[in-house]
């Protein structure tokens, strides 16, 4: 599986915003059953990541203090890393699985947090500007198709992940479902188009024919 889905847990909401966990699931239209493979969590000290240029707003802290109990509990009771460590194993975690796509939710927010943060922390960004793929867009494209069910801690960094890729391989699935009956709908309209012909040219070879 070489497309990987990112979902950041932070508390800020511009480019530079503090990480407090990272989630990451590999998935695969082309594969069976739902399609999803590898995962990844890692959560994020707050003061280190602040103390290396990761920036905390108010209202965002606010808004984490209204989530309930099992959100809150994602952000402490797994083991925290320094930022450099938790950039680095997910550097490796991508490298491992030969991750090709990066997909996140918008295309301001989490791939360009995550940049951010390698930046600051003087590491390679594991992928290519070109490799990036927005969820949202992918999302509003395909408005009422039918949304699988939620399971998990909601704004915990892997259930996220997990959820969002699940959507996103059934919308590639419909997508691609969309192109192969676009694709035969071509087909017949060209095999139709072809046989009028055909019967134009012969039905002029007999009224212009002797008597």
């Amino acid at each position: 599986m070489t497309d990987c889905m990112i979902d950041l847990e932070t508390m800020g909401t511009g480019p530079q915003a503090a990480i407090v966990a990272i989630g990451a699931v590999l998935f695969d239209p082309c594969a069976p059953g739902e399609g999803l493979g590898a995962e990844f969590v890692v959560n994020i000290d707050l003061a280190d990541h602040m103390a290396h240029g990761g920036h905390v707003d108010g209202p965002t802290v606010m808004w984490w203090l209204g989530r309930n109990a099992d959100a809150r509990a994602e952000l402490t009771e797994r083991r925290q890393h320094s930022i450099f460590t938790a950039l680095a194993m997910l550097t490796e975690f991508l490298r491992l699985h030969g991750v090709q796509r990066l997909w996140g939710n918008g295309a301001d927010f989490d791939l360009v947090v995550l940049g951010s943060a390698y930046r600051h922390a003087h590491m390679p960004q594991p992928w290519r500007y070109y490799d990036q793929r927005c969820y949202r867009t992918l999302r509003t494209l395909h408005e009422g198709v039918p949304l699988p069910e939620r399971t998990g801690t909601h704004h915990g960094a892997l259930d996220d992940a997990r959820h969002q890729a699940r959507w996103a391989v059934v919308l590639l699935r419909e997508l691609a479902q969309r192109a192969e009956l676009a694709a035969h709908a071509r087909k017949v309209a060209g095999q139709s188009a072809m046989s009028a012909a055909m019967s134009a040219d012969i039905g002029g070879d007999i009224s212009g024919a002797p008597i």
